[in-house]
């Protein structure tokens, strides 16, 4: 998130936890099939990500579903690669995200992150995806890693 959205993202969370409190649901998708977990990961918020991921201890809520998909079939992490959000990269794949899905296009996050150019931005986020990939490989199941800790 941008170095002044602070008293906005701080906002933002109050609003989030009053909505979840009255009873909305942190799965409900919009038209595009986004959760409130992709549109936090698309605009780079690492707040709203670890609060929306941490609801089960805050709120005593169930948690925001971590690999939901788009109808593009794009999880929260391709957003924030794709955005160039390296720490919001960092805090999806703290929680465990898997960056080895691929989207319809079969692409996955990094693939995304790569498209951004050679910004500091994008440069930061594929440092943090091919370190994440490279830890899954390791572990030699790729898909099943995030359960095994490549996120960390």
């Amino acid at each position: 998130a941008p170095a002044d959205s602070g008293p906005r993202e701080a906002q933002a969370l109050a609003t989030m936890s009053a909505l979840l409190k009255g009873g909305a649901r942190v799965t409900a998708k919009d038209a595009y099939g986004l959760t409130a977990l992709h549109h936090a990961a698309q605009a780079g918020g690492v707040e709203a990500i670890d609060f929306l991921l941490g609801l089960t201890v805050s709120l005593s809520i169930r948690r925001a579903p971590l690999e939901a998909e788009t109808n593009a079939e794009e999880r929260a992490l391709h957003l924030a690669a794709a955005g160039g959000h390296a720490a919001a990269v960092r805090s999806l794949l703290k929680h465990n995200a898997n960056p080895n899905h691929t989207n319809y296009q079969q692409q996955s996050a990094l693939h995304l992150a790569a498209l951004g150019g050679e910004s500091a931005a994008s440069l930061a986020t594929l440092k943090e995806l091919t370190a994440a990939v490279r830890r899954c490989n390791a572990l030699g199941t790729a898909l099943a890693c995030p359960r095994r800790g490549c996120g960390r």
